[in-house]
């Protein structure tokens, strides 16, 4: 009998033991699940800055082009009034 209650107790206090491990073990995981969220957040972020830049890199590569053919078209509008006044 004395074998057994020596045994009660030692399984006792391992079942502690495991309990409060297991509470380290629950809490590394929660911080560890915040640090997830908040990754991912900051990557949420991240991934809408660059579509952003790209959008804006998009709309001013259009606007360069909008502006050389307007050159072009403004250069050629030159070209043709200076023959026509050389003619005229």
């Amino acid at each position: 009998m004395r074998e057994l209650e020596s045994r009660v107790s030692e399984l006792s206090l391992e079942v502690a033991t495991a309990e409060d491990l297991a509470r380290e073990a629950s809490l590394r995981l929660s911080e560890a699940e915040d640090s997830v969220v908040t990754l991912n957040e900051i990557i949420g972020r991240e991934e809408r800055d660059l579509m952003t830049r790209e959008l804006n890199a998009q709309q001013l590569a259009l606007e360069t082009e909008r502006a050389e053919r307007h050159m072009r078209v403004v250069a050629d509008d030159a070209a043709r009034l200076s023959q026509e006044q050389v003619r005229g």
